[in-house]
């Protein structure tokens, strides 16, 4: 997910005006229940329409049991309507009482069993905020009226009853979508059938055969066209681009140069991630007057095809959606690396020039949260802005991803890192943990200090730096403190630049202490000094200063210069 900042204050206020509607339901359901089963697949047959959040159908959840029970538990928003709900077939009894579902039956369930569970409902889904389930909004520039689903975090249950549980994805889903005949409606995977239906509408049938979380089965309604196309992946491998854009000949004119540029990023993310996870169904988009980017599983919702939003929210199908957080805590996995994606995509396609200020935008947004961590903190998780918070979870992440590849100094390596945590965690989910263990695995370092420091700990350093020269030798002073934490000590490595009057040098540093002190043998008048030249590194510099009276251990080593 992307929001862009010019939306923030408004959607800060919005969630003023509806707050605990996230927490409420984290306190009151009985999270013991999700042991009890774990879901197969979900089959999802609605009606929707373009214009308004009004839906009626069906959601079958198709699960296995894990333990005995006697009660089903689905958690499902309080304005949806329960017409029926069948069991196995058989027609139940229920309750529907704060978000919860609680669906009684005459025997128990036997571990081993699978059970399917169909709930006929309907219902108007509330439209209150950024996070909504389900919003309807014309588009502004194109006055086109779009219906699109936000499930991200806690909303999946506020459009179809399900089981909100991160650690157990769906194996696939299937999601049928009515329509007015005037709409399509896209969704996840392939669209294996339009069907015509009673008054003058049309049905239609997406699935997908892939792993799913909960949160990332989504649909989007409007009167599209489909501009779609395919990318050569490999010798092999073609596929699908689908995309869903407004059914004006001049949205495709004024856009398909930028949409044209999805296939190459495809590419190149497939050459450093490993291949698009879901290549035999497709990647696609929705467009929607969303304010940014959701990454739905093989059909992103998106605003426009900037080239920065696209390339997030492409990054995220392996980042987020082939391997998916284990706890809201660990969204940095999905944010962070989606982000730095952005990075990666404007350093290969535009230049390194660029791919630097948007860098250097990252570490200013980071440097304005001077006590948070990237980690999410257990009394934060349910709240979405602190969940999703701009300058921690998505720009400080990927200001933390940036500095690993800087100390683990071996792009080769790095990447490498990045594939295997992808292919060992593929389909399924991942902690921060595991993506540490793999680190130090591959790289033979122990990098736990490097993640207490930046992941779990706070803010960030700060350097006051002295010199002298005498001479031949150059001696620096290198004081650090943190933002964040007066014990929070950070320990790095740091590129060091000799300016003089023609030419310069560098050298690579480690620091290590409150203190760090260098002597360097020059052969030039120095005319300046930078720190860290290339930005590598989250930090803020107070002063560069000469200071004739450096105190340099007579033990202190001749630093070599270069790196």
């Amino acid at each position: 997910m992307k929001i862009y900042k010019n939306v923030f204050p408004l959607l800060i206020l919005l969630l003023l005006l509806t707050s605990g509607r996230a927490s409420a339901q984290d306190k009151n359901l009985p999270l013991n229940w999700y042991k009890n089963y774990n879901v197969k697949y979900y089959k999802i047959d609605i009606e929707a329409s373009d214009t308004n959040t009004f839906i009626k159908g069906s959601s079958t959840l198709y699960c296995t049991v894990n333990v005995n029970f006697d009660t089903l538990f689905l958690e499902m928003g309080n304005h949806l309507i329960v017409d029926s709900i069948f069991c196995n077939a058989q027609k139940v009894k229920y309750t529907h009482i704060d978000k919860l579902l609680s669906i009684s039956i005459d025997h128990p369930f036997k571990t081993g069993s699978s059970i399917s569970t169909s709930v006929y409902y309907h219902g108007l889904v509330p439209s209150d905020d950024f996070f909504s389930a389900l919003t309807t909004r014309k588009d502004s520039k194109w006055q086109i009226p779009v219906t699109w689903t936000l499930s991200e975090s806690f909303a999946a249950k506020n459009w179809f009853p399900c089981k909100q549980d991160l650690l157990d994805k769906a194996d696939s889903a299937i999601v049928f979508i009515t329509v007015p005949s005037t709409c399509k409606a896209g969704s996840n995977g392939l669209l294996t059938a339009i069907t015509p239906m009673p008054h003058n509408k049309m049905r239609y049938e997406w699935k997908t055969h892939y792993p799913i979380a909960y949160y990332l089965i989504s649909f989007a309604v409007a009167n599209y066209q489909d501009y779609s196309f395919y990318v050569k992946l490999s010798d092999k491998d073609s596929l699908l681009m689908q995309n869903y854009i407004y059914n004006n000949p001049d949205y495709l004119t004024q856009n398909k140069a930028l949409i044209d540029k999805i296939g190459p990023v495809l590419n190149y993310y497939s050459s450093i991630f490993g291949i698009y996870p879901f290549i035999k169904e497709k990647y696609g988009h929705c467009l929607a007057p969303i304010y940014g980017g959701m990454e739905n599983q093989t059909m992103t919702t998106l605003l426009n095809f900037d080239f920065s939003l696209f390339t997030h929210e492409m990054a995220h199908q392996w980042f987020g959606d082939y391997v998916t957080c284990s706890t809201w805590q660990d969204i940095w996995l999905n944010e962070g690396f989606a982000s730095y994606a952005e990075y990666l995509s404007l350093d290969k396609f535009e230049s390194h020039e660029a791919a630097q200020k948007w860098m250097n935008t990252a570490h200013f947004s980071a440097l304005h949260d001077s006590t948070g961590t990237i980690f999410v903190p257990k009394n934060m998780l349910s709240n979405e802005l602190r969940i999703f918070s701009s300058s921690l979870t998505y720009k400080k992440g990927a200001a933390l991803i940036h500095q690993l590849r800087y100390e683990i100094n071996n792009d080769s390596l790095f990447f490498s890192i990045l594939r295997s945590y992808l292919s060992t965690y593929k389909y399924s989910m991942a902690s921060c943990k595991d993506f540490i263990n793999i680190t130090n695995k591959l790289t033979n370092i122990d990098f736990t200090d490097y993640f207490d420091q930046w992941y779990y700990g706070s803010g960030f350093p700060i350097f006051d730096v002295t010199w002298n020269q005498h001479h031949n030798e150059l001696n620096i002073s290198i004081h650090e403190k943190s933002s964040g934490n007066a014990k929070n000590l950070f320990k790095m490595h740091m590129d060091v630049k000799i300016n003089y009057e023609k030419g310069s040098d560098s050298s690579r540093i480690f620091i290590d202490k409150e203190t760090t002190t260098l002597k360097f043998s020059v052969k030039k008048k120095v005319k300046s000094i930078t720190l860290d030249p290339e930005n590598w590194y989250l930090k803020r510099i107070e002063y560069f200063q000469t200071d004739k009276n450096i105190n340099i251990d007579n033990k202190t080593e001749i630093v070599k210069l270069g790196r």
